[in-house]
């Protein structure tokens, strides 16, 4: 997986395709399978049994096919999940929604804690426009619903939730998005089209494309009515079921009643690529998870170990001897089923602390995802995706050490010698577990667009 994801690195990022890097997967799979590995893809853990307390002895497993039941026995089990979905079903000790600012002492927590507050969910699309062409869809049931919508937060959002314009998540001050497909300026941020474009059709020789492929992940279609974490089967369904008619309604608003920079209304030429998501609908397969249940730590990353005006005159954040990983994004949360609007906070470039990855209590899980021990603040920049490939690789090496050496997570993690030697493992596949010391926070910064500009 490593190699293969490497080479392709010389992808430009204007031509990245779910579509086309599938075949990819299907190919490391196939490898791990010839390797005696057993991959299920229409499966969900629904039961664990136990061995003893924090000790899972199998899991089982449904097809969501056939609804027949599938079941595991292991050494290990290693949750990666969207939502954590093995916690609560093996008895570990985990976490939703906000802590309280007693709790974790943190500058952006609310007084007190409320597990069902929760970023907001997406479902995201793919969209191309073909001009003089029509294909507006049938209006969806919930339209009339979403489009008159206005979101219920504080700060308040400034107007209904399907328009251009939408709360800066920095300043809170008023933004006005551009759109207008095919005709926005070659720039970062010139207009939602281009924000997260994945086919550009100027690379390629006149008339070999007929159209960009954008792909749709934007604050209009964050899902902020319910959350997906605490609720029954029933109600998680309903609440997706509740975000696709979201989503859609902002693709019909796009083709019909969306202003135009030329004065008129909407696009009728925009058509969804069902083709790319793979579904009939033309959505996503499953929701973007913005975050989990998080276990219960040994360690747990607070605000103060990141967050920029923790450190004064540092460029970077809280140094962790059990690092096992690195990552720097903005401490970044969306409007959520709490009705806090957008909390964004500068963070410094950070590592990822092996505490963070063992349970209080579970001897043989681990997480491999965003379920680590964060909080609901520093979630917002722990669960970008090479952090948390980062975290499934290093889980994965860690139960194979462990294998080897006759060790367990927590005993690798409070020896220290076990430690650095676990370490150095990582260091031999190529993980990195600092950042140089003289590093220029501008230097590949992904946040470098939103830098006010120099006098």
């Amino acid at each position: 997986m490593r190699v293969l994801i490497r080479g392709m690195d010389g992808c430009h990022p204007s031509v990245m395709n779910p579509r086309w890097h599938w075949p990819f997967y299907m190919e490391c799979w196939r490898l791990m399978k010839n390797l005696g590995c057993c991959i299920l893809l229409r499966h969900r853990v629904v039961e664990t049994r136990l061995k003893s307390t924090g000790v899972i002895a199998a899991a089982v497993l449904r097809n969501l096919g056939s609804n027949e039941n599938l079941t595991i026995e292991a050494t290990y089990f290693l949750d990666a999940s969207e939502l954590g979905d093995l916690l609560p079903l093996c008895g570990a000790e985990y976490r939703t929604g906000a802590e309280s600012r007693k709790e974790t002492g943190e500058a952006s927590a609310p007084e007190g804690a409320s597990p069902g507050n929760v970023q907001s969910i997406s479902m995201c699309f793919a969209m191309e426009h073909l001009e003089g062409e029509d294909h507006v869809i049938e209006a969806p049931e919930m339209y009339t619903y979403w489009r008159d919508y206005m979101p219920r937060l504080n700060p308040s959002w400034p107007g209904k939730l399907l328009s251009w314009e939408a709360p800066n998540p920095r300043t809170m001050t008023i933004s006005h998005y551009n759109f207008d497909p095919h005709n926005e300026v070659p720039s970062l941020f010139a207009g939602l089209w281009s924000f997260r474009r994945i086919l550009d059709r100027e690379m390629f020789e006149p008339g070999f494309i007929e159209s960009d492929v954008c792909m749709v992940n934007w604050p209009m279609i964050d899902y902020m009515e319910a959350d997906i974490l605490n609720c029954t089967e029933e109600e998680r369904l309903r609440s997706i079921e509740r975000a696709k008619q979201l989503s859609l309604s902002v693709f019909y608003w796009l083709q019909t009643e969306a202003p135009r920079p030329d004065g008129g209304k909407g696009w009728p030429g925009l058509r969804l690529r069902k083709d790319i998501m793979g579904t009939e609908d033309g959505l996503a397969k499953y929701p973007y998870i913005r975050e989990s249940r998080r276990i219960k730590a040994e360690f747990t990353v607070c605000e103060h170990h990141v967050a920029a005006a923790s450190r004064p005159g540092e460029i970077l954040a809280a140094e962790f001897e059990d690092s096992i990983g690195i990552g720097y994004y903005r401490i970044d949360l969306h409007p959520s089923t709490g009705g806090d609007n957008y909390i964004d906070v500068e963070s410094l470039p950070f590592q990822i602390p092996l505490g963070s990855l063992i349970p209080v209590e579970m001897e043989n899980m681990l997480p491999a995802a965003k379920n680590i021990g964060t909080t609901h603040i520093t979630n917002g920049c722990y669960r970008l995706h090479p952090v948390e490939w980062n975290i499934g690789e290093v889980a994965g090496s860690l139960v194979a050490y462990c294998l080897q050496k006759n060790q367990t997570p927590r005993s690798v993690y409070r020896d220290k010698g076990e430690l650095r030697l676990f370490q150095e493992e990582l260091k031999k596949k190529g993980i990195e577990l600092e950042w140089p010391s003289d590093l220029v926070l501008e230097d590949g910064d992904p946040h470098a667009h939103a830098r006010p500009a120099s006098k």
